[in-house]
């Protein structure tokens, strides 16, 4: 609009009025683009829902508070601020949430037994193991014990304790060396009285009672033999105890050689 000069007015020159429209107003919003990796979080301005992520918003100028939450990922939170007319890019990443886990607590008796996790060494005895729930097949190894397997199971939260005597491996017994019978060549004659040998193994006295029966100090009691079998060598034996003689002695206590080479 113009208004006109009046008309009892004076001028001394003209005047000159262009019409034409006003200059657009300053913007009052700023442009918020929201983006998340994994993408599907949702966002809360001040804890407000607002949508999930790619997210494109006008806001007012200001400072903001925002979260992103996402099944399986921790919460993200942050600030940030608008200016009116400008757009403010976020590209956030989220963090996976670690899964839940149990602990395995092993012992052994003896301790100091390898610890096998589904075939892998985990450590010895005595051990804690954090583990992901599930089942698990656990091995105990130790020198001299038969080895230990087993199933576990494991469960978020709690602790699952596993205590395993182990069963020595008793080492086999040796050979019983069975008496070899003697084909008598030269008649040996029983000797008569008391006569100390000294053998591989130790020393032993014998005393030959009689011609049929002799008396040795051995297991801390004195055994009496009687003769069982005469000719190259004299067998003297209670069954348990058993005395040959020949040109060398032997004593045999339960079928194992205890002395032998026994010469006076």
């Amino acid at each position: 609009m113009v208004t006109p000069i009046p008309t009892n007015d004076w001028v001394t020159d003209e005047a000159y009025y262009i019409a034409g429209q006003l200059p657009p107003p300053p913007p009052s919003t700023g442009t918020l683009s929201l983006n998340s990796s994994p993408s599907g979080a949702q966002a809360l301005i001040n804890g407000r829902l607002v949508g999930n992520t790619p997210l494109t918003l006008e806001l007012l100028p200001g400072t903001y508070n925002l979260e992103l939450r996402r099944s399986g990922y921790n919460p993200l939170r942050t600030a940030f601020t608008i200016q009116a007319g400008q757009v403010t890019r976020l590209n956030l990443t989220l963090v996976a949430t670690p899964p839940p886990t149990g602990v395995l607590a092993v012992d052994s008796n003896p301790r100091g037994a390898q610890v096998l996790v589904d075939g892998r060494v985990v450590g010895n005895t005595p051990l804690n193991l954090t583990l992901n729930p599930g089942s698990y097949t656990v091995e105990l190894r130790r020198g001299g014990f038969s080895p230990f397997r087993t199933l576990v199971t494991i469960q978020a939260g709690r602790t699952t304790r596993l205590t395993v005597n182990l069963v020595s491996i008793a080492p086999p017994p040796p050979p019983v060396q069975p008496v070899q019978p003697v084909q008598p060549v030269q008649p040996v004659r029983p000797p008569s009285g008391s006569f100390t040998y000294t053998c591989q193994g130790g020393t032993l006295v014998v005393n030959y009672i009689s011609s049929n029966q002799v008396r040795l100090f051995y297991d801390g009691a004195f055994q009496t033999l009687p003769l069982v079998r005469s000719g190259a060598e004299l067998v003297y034996s209670n069954n348990t105890y058993t005395w040959e003689i020949g040109q060398v002695g032997r004593l045999i206590v339960r079928g194992q050689v205890v002395l032998s080479n026994c010469r006076i």
